[in-house]
């Protein structure tokens, strides 16, 4: 039977993408029981995460290592005994295999983690495009894991625009070739009004075309990342029918249909002609999750929810919760 309240740590990095990750499956763990959660952050910079790795390997034969780990991280609460300890981000892992062996707890790992790790932990949500083998320590997600939005009254007329940007690793970004997908799009569906969000990874030269696009649209507003209040892009999400994001934001694409927006994707286009990346979206797409430009949706789409499909699931492999 799942412990009530069920105690869970969630080790974080600081990157706000892999903390919505931890924090998904932490509420979506409270949809099934009662919680109570602590947070710890793991301190910055390779010695650290080098320094974790070891204490973890060299554990109980080393001891003062694996003390040493939990004064570094400033982790005080010791008499909070959680039955479970979750992460995601590689620079967690350390710390979180030390924690989970200190409290003999259980542990989840959100995103595919090093052969190493993935061997130690419970059980690691796996991102199917990862194209790892499904197994009792391993569990297939369609993207990660997404928090659900809070109810709110959606309006049929509001589009969402999502704009990624620069990754010289996997794709080419071009300016030009979005903005010509965003007035195709526009053109098209002539009685929506659209919101437009940018990342971190925008290039100045497009938030200027952007907001040359606004100018040009008065049915399009553009709120760059920059100037955007915590929880815009959520909220957005909540109020929206439609959003449509850039290939390359593939958390976002996820984000999106967990919220029960109709989802488009603007393609862009990979370094390798074979990406992981475009294989989930072409998977979404063959199954109907999302469309390309110029298609419709044929019907309702029915709304993403991988944390709580996973949260169910490892309650079933640890607590045999009927």
């Amino acid at each position: 039977m799942i412990p009530d309240p069920l105690r869970i740590l969630c080790v974080g990095d600081g990157s706000p993408g892999h903390e919505k990750q931890t924090l998904a499956m932490a509420e979506a763990f409270g949809r099934i029981s009662s919680v109570e959660l602590r947070w710890l952050r793991v301190p910055q910079g390779r010695a650290f995460d080098f320094y974790s790795r070891m204490a973890a390997l060299t554990f109980p034969v080393f001891p003062f290592f694996r003390n040493a780990v939990l004064k570094k991280t400033g982790w005080e609460d010791k008499d909070f005994s959680p039955h479970l300890i979750m992460a995601a981000g590689s620079h967690t892992h350390g710390s979180l295999l030390v924690l989970a062996k200190y409290y003999k707890a259980r542990t989840l790992i959100c995103m595919t983690p090093d052969f190493l790790v993935q061997r130690q932990v419970d059980l690691v949500l796996s991102p199917l495009h990862d194209g790892k083998k499904a197994g009792p320590g391993l569990l297939h997600t369609l993207g990660p894991p997404c928090r659900r939005p809070a109810p709110s009254l959606r309006n049929n007329d509001q589009g969402l625009i999502l704009v990624g940007g620069v990754d010289a690793s996997s794709h080419i970004w071009d300016t030009k070739i979005l903005i010509r997908q965003m007035e195709d799009l526009l053109e098209r569906k002539t009685i929506m009004r659209w919101q437009v969000g940018s990342s971190p990874r925008t290039p100045a030269e497009t938030e200027e075309a952007l907001s040359l696009l606004a100018e040009k649209y008065d049915r399009l507003s553009f709120t760059p990342f920059a100037k955007a209040a915590p929880g815009w892009v959520e909220s957005a999400y909540a109020r929206s029918a439609e959003a449509w994001i850039t290939g390359d934001s593939m958390s976002m694409v996820y984000e999106a249909l967990t919220a029960g927006c109709r989802v488009g994707v603007l393609p862009v286009r990979w370094v390798k002609i074979n990406s992981k990346f475009q294989r989930s979206l072409d998977y979404l797409h063959e199954k109907g999750w999302v469309l390309y430009p110029g298609e419709e949706a044929a019907g309702e789409i029915p709304r993403l929810d991988e944390a709580t499909r996973a949260a169910e699931e490892a309650v079933k492999r640890w607590w045999k919760k009927d």
